[in-house]
């Protein structure tokens, strides 16, 4: 391993536990219209692998200091409430 590679070795392609639990739900919560960060989708591999950035500057690369029942899904913009019904 280089040591270029940063804070990261190969274990970096495994989540924590709670990002599992998080990823097992994916489907339930995509169908209530909410998307995930990449890093709790399904099949989730590290982007620092393909695009050359580091993983420090890569979104998927920060392990969010709160627990991760604590990091909501994002709403997909296709999904937002009408607030006139």
């Amino acid at each position: 391993m280089s040591s270029s590679r940063g804070i990261h070795d190969d274990s970096d392609m495994r989540r924590a536990p709670d990002e599992d639990r998080w990823s097992a739900l994916e489907d339930y919560f995509k169908e209530h219209g909410y998307n995930f960060r990449p890093r709790l989708r399904k099949g989730w591999t590290p982007s620092w692998h393909t695009t050359g950035k580091s993983e420090l500057d890569s979104e998927d690369g920060e392990v969010l200091p709160v627990p991760q029942s604590l990091n909501p899904p994002i709403p997909r913009a296709d999904n937002l409430v009408d607030p006139s019904r």
